[in-house]
Parts: structure tokens; sequence; C-alpha cells
């Protein structure tokens, strides 16, 4: 709660109206400079200390020079960056009370004194590690809110990536629930995508624990309840009336986190009938947005959502989107194994995703700088992460999911094979038959020239032994 506190309760308005000897009119506006009108003004979380010394000094300084002069009014903010004023305000300061704290306001220089917003808020962000650390990001933004800095897209992308890539996705849900505040709304694709990534990557690295996959279901539901309110609601480039939620990437990252649960639950002899049915309608739903998605388009590279993602757009081939692609491949053979009534289709999804994959990189690899073993790595495991995504982690069912998966893919080789040998052979006998009938052809009308000319033949002798 801040409040504001009047240094000076004795000040009559009056005595600055009566004729007063030279010399009164400054001391009057030195005492005008500490007497503020009561603000009902109000923050509800201050900075908290880190315990890191560099990032606890940036928080302070931000906090001194660019939040809390934006709380006071108008004309008091100028007096603190009146360079004319300096003097009063440093023998009878302005003060305000936050939280139980005296605040006092001195003269502050806006050119040497203030330091760019952008560069503060990047330099703070480059200081935090800790999960503690991050709990100060909400009251950072909102605090730049108030001052009236807009963060820009560009900078809320790399605040979400430094963020969410240090495992701290519970701060960027914390900002987005308070988003009245702190002004950052989940709205972008890319963003939306790191966050759900980041938290399957959890789960991959807790080797499935029910325990880890229950909190990162519970925060995945609460972005999924962020992602229907209306500050959320996104204008997109290719499609704007389509909500995040409803996009293929985004609902394969939630599904795999939906079927990361019910195995966990299996595994630990947990009921799963509700989790089945809500999962059994999340894949007819996809299902549905496959078929129209395909109906339109030749390869799923073509398909708006993945052109978006693509990181031709930054000219760099990134880990995390090779990782986005294996965990959508993932999700879809754990729903295959979950409901058999479905592994069709969704088998015939996850091995065009694959070859997505492995089309995706090699597409992308000439934008990149990348050694021939970080090729391999590319193609084939990218990460730790990865790696344990391959070899299945502690995931059940996993050899006989990649022995069916090998006789899949010889049947469909066999298959091919087949078919292009029965092709070649119809094309050969077609061929052949073509060669024989020309030499009966042939055959027939030399014969015929033959008994034409034995006929004539005969005819002359005949005539000639008439004669």
């Amino acid at each position: 709660m801040m409040t504001t506190r009047v240094l000076n309760p004795c000040l009559r308005l009056a005595a600055c109206h009566k004729a007063r000897p030279a010399g009164a009119a400054a001391l009057c506006a030195s005492r005008h400079l500490s007497s503020t009108r009561a603000l009902n003004l109000r923050v509800t979380v201050m900075f908290s200390e880190t315990g890191h010394q560099r990032l606890d000094e940036q928080l302070t300084k931000i906090q001194n020079t660019i939040i809390m002069p934006a709380y006071l009014p108008l004309k008091q903010r100028k007096m603190v960056f009146s360079p004319k004023l300096a003097t009063q305000l440093r023998k009878d300061p302005l003060s305000i009370e936050v939280d139980g704290v005296d605040y006092r306001f001195r003269t502050l220089n806006m050119f040497k004194d203030v330091p760019n917003s952008k560069k503060a808020l990047t330099d703070a962000l480059n200081l935090m590690v800790e999960a503690k650390h991050f709990k100060n990001l909400p009251t950072l933004l909102s605090g730049f809110r108030k001052a009236g800095i807009v963060v820009n897209p560009h900078q809320t992308s790399n605040m979400t990536r430094k963020v969410v890539e240090g495992g701290n996705v519970s701060a960027m849900v914390e900002c987005a629930i308070h988003a009245d505040k702190t002004g950052y709304t989940i709205t972008r694709m890319e963003d939306l995508v790191r966050m759900l990534l980041a938290l399957n990557e959890r789960i991959v690295a807790s080797g499935w624990s029910l325990e880890e996959v229950t909190k990162v279901a519970k925060t995945r539901n609460n972005i999924m309840e962020l992602l229907e309110r209306p500050e959320h609601n996104c204008n997109h480039s290719f499609r704007s009336d389509y909500k995040l939620q409803l996009r293929m990437p985004v609902m394969l990252l939630m599904m795999f986190s939906k079927a990361s649960l019910i195995k966990a639950k299996k595994e630990a002899g947990q009921d799963v009938s509700t989790d089945m049915e809500e999962m059994q309608q999340e894949i007819v739903r996809l299902k549905t947005l496959w078929d129209s998605y395909m109906a339109k388009v030749w390869d799923i590279s073509d398909i708006a959502d993945y052109l978006e993602l693509s990181p031709a757009k930054c000219f760099d081939l990134k880990q995390q989107e090779l990782l986005r692609q294996r965990l959508r491949a993932r999700a879809l053979e754990m729903m295959a194994e979950l409901f058999p009534e479905h592994g069709t289709q969704l088998n015939y999804m996850r091995r065009a995703f694959r070859s997505f994959l492995h089309t995706f990189v090699e597409i992308n690899l000439a934008e990149c700088k990348f050694t021939e073993d970080k090729k391999i790595d590319a193609v084939y495991g990218c990460a730790d992460v990865i790696g344990e995504l391959s070899r299945g982690g502690s995931m059940e069912g996993k050899e006989e999911m990649e022995e069916k998966e090998e006789k899949e893919e010889m049947e469909e080789k066999e298959e091919k094979e087949g078919k292009e040998e029965k092709e070649e052979k119809k094309e050969k006998e077609e061929k052949k038959e073509k060669e024989e009938k020309k030499e009966k052809e042939e055959k027939k009308e030399k014969e015929k020239e033959e008994k034409e000319g034995k006929e004539e033949k005969e005819e002359k002798e005949e005539k000639e032994g008439k004669e």
C-alpha cells in the first residue's frame, strides 16, 4: 500500500499570499516542494532481495530512476527531474510511503541518471539465473508499464526465450495472469510453443515421474485457461480468427503432456477414465484439423503454422525447434499406444512428421554453421533430451513400438518395391508382346510376299510353256 506523507503539515497557503520580505518567496517555494496532495496509489509488490549483488543493484537502479517517479503526479514528477529545483529537493525531498517504507525523492538528471529502458531490462534479465530471481519479473514488467514504457514484441520474445529456457515457465504464467498490470500477453505462437516445450522437457528429464508430470499438467491447464481470456486472443497474420490452442503445433505439444500424465497414472495404478475421455476428444479434433490441412497443402512444410515457426525466419537452426518436432512425433506415438482404434492414422501422421523433421534439417542446414558432427546430432539426436526421447526414457512398450515401426516401414518398403517390380514386369511383358506381335506381322508379310512371288513365277512359267 502506498500513501503520501505530508512533511510540513503546518504549511498554510495563506502565508504565501501575505506581504513578505525578500527571500520569503524562495522559502515558500522550498516548502511547497515537500507538500504533496493525498494520493490513492497502490503498489502490490516491491522488488525482493535476491542475494545476487549485481542483480539487486540493477533492480534498485531501475526502481529509483524509472519506476518510482512514475507514481508521482505530473507536477511533482517534473520537480524531481528539474535541475533548477535540485538544491531545494536536497534540503527538503519529496516523500512517499511504500509498504511501510519511507521513500524519498531527490533530484534526477534525465540524461545521466536515468538508464535506457531497453538496455536496463536486458541487463536485468541477463543477471537472472535462479528461480527466486525471476520472481521479480512481474514487478519489473508492472513497473515498466506504469512508467509508460512499451516492451515491443521482439523484446517480449527474447524475454520469453530467456526465462523459459532457464526452466521458469511459472514466472511467465504469473506475468500473463496479471496481464492488466504487466502488459504481457500470450498472443504469439512462438512464445506459447516455447513455454509448452519447456514444460515437456521437464517431463522427459524427470523420466516421466508422476509428481513432475502432475505439476506440468497443472501449469498446462493454467495456460489453457489463460488462452480463453480476451486479452490473450491474438490477431494472427495468417488466420486472425484462429485461437492459438487450436493450432496444430500447440495441440500436439499439449497432447504430449496429457498423454504423459495418462501414462504416469497408469504406471501408478490410478484411474485414468476421465483423462482418456478428454484425450479421445482431443484426438478427434486433431484428426479433423489434420484432414483440413492436408486437403489444402501437399506437405507438412507448407502448413502456415510450420512456416511461421521455420528457423529460416531467423537464419539459424535451433536445437529447440528440432526438439519440438520430435516431441510432436512422440506425442502421436504415445497416443497410438493409448488409443489403438486411431492407431493407423496417428502412425501415418507420426511418420509424416519424422520425415518432415529430416527434410527440415537438410533444407535449413545451408543457413546454419554446422560441422559434420553437429549435422549428425541434428538429424539423429541433437541434444540429451532428444537422445532420451529416441531411447524412450522410462516409457513402457518402446521396444515393441520400435519393432512395430520397423515392421511397418519394412512392409511399406516391400509393398513399394513389389509395386515397382510389378509395374516393371508388366511393362516388360507389354514390350515383349508388342515385339512378338510385330515379328508375327513381319513374318506374315514376308510369307505373303513369298507366296505372291511364287504365284508370279508359276504363272510366268505356265505362260512360257504355252508359247
